[in-house]
């Protein structure tokens, strides 16, 4: 679907486990991806359950994943369930205000007039409705030929009590952006009772999780509250940097937790 990788870097970080309590701590590990010859592409796709054009979006951006990780390219989907919906009739369980917020945002520095669903937006700098699969690819494309990504490096990754503990380095000028810190869940299915989509088994992958904005460093230790209900096999660990000055995404990581396991 997109241009291929001239170079994939995919290893496991350390083999060192320790149990304790039925704790799998990975001293060093988990599958991560950081791309090393091409641009990358953050797809933030807003969606909600309580939205009928909303599945068709949901199932291109499951495409985009499998795509992606199948053909190893740096392309990261994440699926931010927004809350505005949520009057009509059905509550989406993984919707949250902070991410409505956040595409109010985006609205803002994009100067749109509203917020709508679907909505995808590639890198901060594009944004089109979310079941336009021409226009996702042309803009994943176009992302992913600006150039040599920049890798944010992740180490030292634990689960334990209920948080998620890791340490990162960024080539990143401190000062000029964030650092975005997202938990997400594949292969997430929702029988929805009520709503515009009343009666549909409706299916997700890299639902959002738990996410938190953050001054980026050259490097640090982070903590992390892991969700009730979150099924580390199926989760990922997705970092990626953001500016300030005109919300541009620049960096990306995604690190797979299955190996990991909390009490």
């Amino acid at each position: 679907m997109y241009t291929k990788f001239t170079t994939l870097v995919l290893f496991l970080i350390g083999s060192s486990i320790l149990f304790n309590l039925a704790i799998l701590d990975f001293g060093k590990s988990g599958v991560i991806d950081h791309p090393s010859q091409e641009g990358i592409a953050v797809v933030e796709l807003f969606t909600s359950q309580g939205c009928s054009s909303c599945p068709s979006a949901d199932r291109l951006l499951s495409r985009i994943i499998d795509e992606a990780e199948n053909e190893g390219q740096a392309v990261y989907g994440l699926s931010f369930h927004v809350d505005f919906w949520n009057r009509l009739g059905w509550k989406d369980p993984y919707s949250q205000r902070a991410f409505t917020e956040r595409q109010y945002a985006y609205a803002r520095q994009m100067r749109q007039q509203g917020v709508y669903t679907p909505q995808m937006v590639v890198n901060g700098r594009a944004e089109f409705v979310g079941s336009n699969r021409g226009v996702a690819t042309s803009e994943i494309n176009k992302a992913q030929s600006k150039g040599i990504a920049k890798p944010i490096e992740v180490k030292q990754i634990s689960a334990k009590n209920g948080k998620l503990a890791f340490e990162y380095s960024s080539p990143f000028t401190e000062g000029a952006s964030w650092l975005n810190i997202a938990l997400v869940e594949r292969g997430i299915a929702t029988r929805v009772k009520r709503g515009e989509n009343g009666g549909r088994l409706l299916k997700h992958d890299n639902v959002v999780r738990s996410f938190q904005q953050q001054d980026l460093k050259a490097g640090g230790e982070i903590e992390v509250n892991i969700p009730a209900g979150l099924d580390l096999t199926k989760s990922s660990l997705i970092l990626y940097t953001q500016e300030r000055s005109n919300w541009h995404i620049d960096g990306a990581t995604r690190v797979s937790l299955a190996q990991l396991s909390a009490n």
